[in-house]
């Protein structure tokens, strides 16, 4: 009987691994759509290339170059161009979806900008790439001193090592402080980070 177990144990395990997603199977079946300026064979030509321990650049599109700088079995960060870094997650899922291998989702971070200020946006899909309802919006306004608004940008990031995902919202040029002015409602607004856990449905 112990030994009809184990044999069935040794079968099975395979099974259950062949049930999780890579990082890298996303990517490759990433629609282009999403990156017209990155193709399918630039995408796997970057996989290879980082597989290979090589500096996984190619000429994209636009005709600029697409770096992928960080690839494991469930995270990516990829320079998709001079002003667009992506970010990719595989998350557990917790809702039962019919598309969705391994119940896994892909939370997608993609950050606009080659310097301040930059915005991200915060997006999620199904491992076979059908988007989910629950894009996130960032918010334009900020507290600032005395009640007043203040705009602001947010800047989405997640993590290599863990399921969260840090929001930094920055003061769009808020203005100095006069040294010849007492003026309070003129302080420089202080940034606010919060760094949230994913549970299953949502990051919070």
């Amino acid at each position: 009987m112990e030994k009809k177990i184990i044999i069935a144990t040794f079968f099975l395990l395979p099974m259950i691994s062949f049930g999780q997603t890579k990082m890298s199977d996303v990517l490759a079946t990433m629609p282009d759509s999403l990156f017209p300026y990155l193709s399918k064979n630039n995408r796997l030509d970057m996989i290879d290339f980082i597989a290979s321990s090589m500096k996984a650049e190619v000429s994209n599109g636009l005709g600029g170059i697409s770096k992928l700088l960080k690839l494991n079995s469930d995270y990516l960060k990829m320079q998709a161009s001079a002003t667009t870094l992506v970010e990719m997650k595989l998350l557990p899922d917790s809702v039962n979806r019919n598309d969705t291998a391994g119940k896994q989702i892909v939370c997608m971070v993609t950050t606009f900008g080659e310097s301040h200020p930059k915005e991200s946006k915060v997006e999620f899909f199904t491992t076979q790439w059908k988007p989910l309802h629950n894009k996130w919006l960032m918010p334009a306004f900020m507290a600032g001193t005395n009640g007043r608004k203040e705009k602001s940008t947010v800047i989405a990031s997640l993590s290599a090592t863990d399921k969260t995902l840090t929001l930094q919202q920055v003061a769009l040029n808020p203005k100095p402080k006069d040294n010849n002015n007492d003026d309070e409602d003129f302080r420089e607004p202080k940034n606010l980070q919060n760094i949230l856990k994913w549970d299953g449905r949502t990051f919070k």
